[in-house]
């Protein structure tokens, strides 16, 4: 007896569901407000560095900085958004932010 294609989808997609699910309920459970490994040099550091550089060229060079030999400019556009909207650095909301892309790529393969 064949599957119907309509249900290997289906199975597919429900599969992809509870992964997720179980990802971002991971994600739930055990992140902490605080930072860990190269949170330090690449958020903290890039902070302080950035809110004391006196020129708009300094400041625009921090943002295309590496760390760990990557450019991590959009993790920099994420620190200084967040450290505008709420005065802080949340390392909790870090992973959920970061998470999205794998939404957006979920997405891209299901269309």
């Amino acid at each position: 007896m064949l599957i119907p294609p309509v249900a290997i989808y289906r199975i597919g997609a429900c599969a992809a569901i509870l992964a997720g699910i179980g990802y971002f309920s991971f994600i739930a459970s055990y992140t902490l407000n605080i930072p860990f490994g190269d949170d330090y040099p690449d958020a903290l550091g890039f902070l302080t560095a950035y809110n004391q550089a006196s020129s708009i060229q300094e400041k625009w060079l921090l943002l295309f900085s590496k760390n760990n030999s990557h450019v991590t400019f959009t993790n920099h556009l994420v620190y200084l958004a967040m450290q505008a909207f709420t005065g802080e650095i949340n390392f909790r909301w870090l992973p959920w932010i970061g998470s999205l892309n794998i939404l957006g790529i979920a997405a891209a393969l299901y269309a």
